[in-house]
C-alpha cells in the first residue's frame, strides 16, 4: 500500500484528458520506490498489470534533495493509449 499518491491529469497527443497515479513507499532510508499507474486501467496498453506504465526509485540526500532518480523515470515515460 503506498505511503503517498498523487494524481495528476495530463494530455495525450489529440489534446484528450488522461489522469494517472503517482504513488511512492518508502524502501530504505532516504529511497523511496515510485509506480505510474493510469488511473483508469482501460485506458492504457501495458505488458505491466493493472494500468502500471512506469516505476522506478528516487534517492535524496540527507537534506532532502534529489540525489538521483532510476533510469525508468529519469527518461520520457512512453505510454500507450488503448483508445
Amino acid at each position: 500500500i503506498p505511503q503517498f499518491t498523487q494524481n495528476v491529469r495530463i494530455y495525450d497527443s489529440l489534446g484528450s484528458p488522461h489522469d494517472i497515479k503517482v504513488s511512492f513507499i518508502k524502501i530504505a532510508t532516504n529511497q523511496w520506490a515510485a509506480e505510474i499507474y493510469a488511473a483508469d486501467t482501460t485506458e492504457v496498453s501495458s505488458s505491466y498489470a493493472q494500468g502500471l506504465v512506469a516505476y522506478g526509485t528516487l534517492t535524496f540526500n540527507g537534506d532532502g534533495s534529489l540525489r538521483s532518480v532510476s533510469a525508468d523515470l529519469a527518461s520520457d515515460v512512453g505510454i500507450i493509449w488503448a483508445n
